[in-house]
């Protein structure tokens, strides 16, 4: 005997199209995550467009702005962290590395291909905490000794460092480069090392634990029930914390994700998990979205997420308190939907 066949108002047909049509996400997407089939959304969509329903309510003015902050904020966030991955071994480096590395990473005239690779000036110059005019001055007086010398380093550095496809790392191109009768020091193979931004590739490299459960996490109830759909924008809120791996060790990035569009509505980078870390992602959430009062925040039962400053958080914020079983697989997969291309990444996950 077939099973019933599911009915869907016309409410929840128009909320499905104008998912599709605001998210930029594909039919197949759309319908995937609304466990529907992308068949039957592709007739909504279709539909909606001949009968010029797709044209109703249009984005306000301050939606736009909002939605135009959101997109500054995020691209701000991706260039912070790209930054950062290339930059955090040269933060107590002397001002001549600092411009060294300024000048690998300023835009070229004409644009090459790799200018995902690069920086504004004056973003880099804020960022390493030096000034404009001392970079242009550097640049304009010409290379010192030092410099040259560095620069015949680099060379031979990049060369032992291609020769082993990327598999030796500081301490064996130090001794690789003695070996052939140059004197150097060791952490100055590993600032120029830095400055290149040469890595070597490590196998299955330790990475840290992000979720800890609290012994007393079983008092908080689980709202969602591995039942991630929303009807609407502000119903269901899911967060998760990820970590990079710089020079000078780990930061921490905690999101705050809608379930129903699967924006990002709320971040925050640090160099601690503590609890500030995800409340300053939820308080960003909460003042940007100003959600009624009931939205769900569904995250694990990690300490961060359980302990009593988050807890009362949420209770004074309206916002209702849900968690899952820690490590559950499909829970992992929602709450971090919004990583995969920072994932993708070395040394990230």
């Amino acid at each position: 005997m077939g099973s019933a066949r599911r009915k869907f108002t016309q409410e929840y047909k128009s909320e499905a199209v104008r998912l599709v049509l605001d998210s930029g996400r594909s039919v197949t997407e759309v319908a995937k995550s609304l466990g529907i089939h992308e068949t039957t959304l592709g007739n909504w969509v279709k539909k909606a467009k001949e009968n010029g329903e797709t044209e109703e309510r249009p984005l306000s003015v301050s939606e736009r702005a909002e939605l135009e902050e959101l997109r500054k904020k995020y691209a701000q966030a991706q260039m912070d962290i790209a930054f950062l991955k290339k930059s955090g071994e040269l933060l107590r480096e002397r001002a001549e590395v600092k411009f060294e590395f300024i000048s690998i990473h300023a835009p070229k005239k004409p644009v090459s291909a790799d200018g995902a690779n690069t920086f504004p000036v004056d973003y880099m110059c804020k960022k390493l905490d030096v000034s404009r005019q001392g970079y242009y001055a550097w640049k304009k007086r010409g290379p010192s000794r030092r410099e040259k010398d560095d620069a015949t380093l680099s060379t031979m550095i990049r060369a032992v460092f291609d020769r082993h496809e990327g598999r030796y790392g500081v301490r064996r191109i130090f001794h690789e480069i003695r070996r052939q009768g140059v004197a150097v020091a060791y952490k100055r193979v590993q600032r120029l090392m830095a400055t290149m931004g040469l890595v070597s590739v490590h196998p299955r490299p330790r990475r840290p634990v992000t979720t800890v459960q609290a012994a007393d996490s079983s008092s908080l109830p689980d709202l969602v029930g591995q039942d991630f759909a929303a009807s609407a924008p502000n119903q269901l809120w899911y967060g998760d914390i990820t970590y990079i791996r710089t020079w000078d060790g780990w930061v921490y990035m905690a999101s705050v994700i809608d379930a129903f569009s699967r924006k990002i509505v709320g971040w925050a980078v640090a160099d601690h998990m503590r609890t500030e870390l995800v409340l300053d992602a939820l308080r960003m959430a909460v003042t940007r979205r100003r959600p009624p009062g009931g939205v769900i925040f569904h995250a694990d039962r990690g300490g961060q997420y359980t302990s009593r400053e988050f807890v009362a958080f949420c209770r004074d914020n309206n916002v209702r308190n849900s968690v899952g079983r820690t490590g559950i697989c499909f829970e992992v997969s929602q709450r971090r939907e919004f990583h995969p291309p920072l994932l993708s990444e070395p040394g990230v996950t």
